[in-house]
């Protein structure tokens, strides 16, 4: 969705930012397909924390959307070390949340 908005509302002298978004989407493939299973199981915030996060860049408040932006990827890296850990622990593995989330 905000791809989405961004690619739509894309000015010229934006293209850094659309190329930056792209490159940080296609390195997310892997971590949103784990939060999407999580996401159908349960409810999740990270649909509105979407709409939330448009909402501000769409108004301008860039103070609001960084912060908006820096709970969600929190929020979303939490999840995903937690869904890390139970798989690796029911494979009777051990993994430090911390690397699990950074390649």
């Amino acid at each position: 969705m905000l791809m989405r908005r961004a690619k739509d509302s894309s000015a010229p002298g934006n293209n850094a930012l659309i190329n930056l978004l792209e490159q940080l989407w296609d390195r997310t493939d892997r971590y949103r397909l784990v939060l999407i299973r999580e996401e159908l199981l349960r409810r999740s915030t990270s649909q509105q924390d979407h709409v939330d996060l448009a909402d501000a860049l769409a108004a301008r408040k860039a103070d609001l959307a960084a912060r908006l932006m820096r709970a969600h990827i929190e929020r979303s890296r939490a999840s995903i070390a937690s869904v890390m850990k139970a798989r690796a622990a029911d494979r009777g593995e051990s993994v430090e949340q911390e690397s699990s989330c950074n390649q």
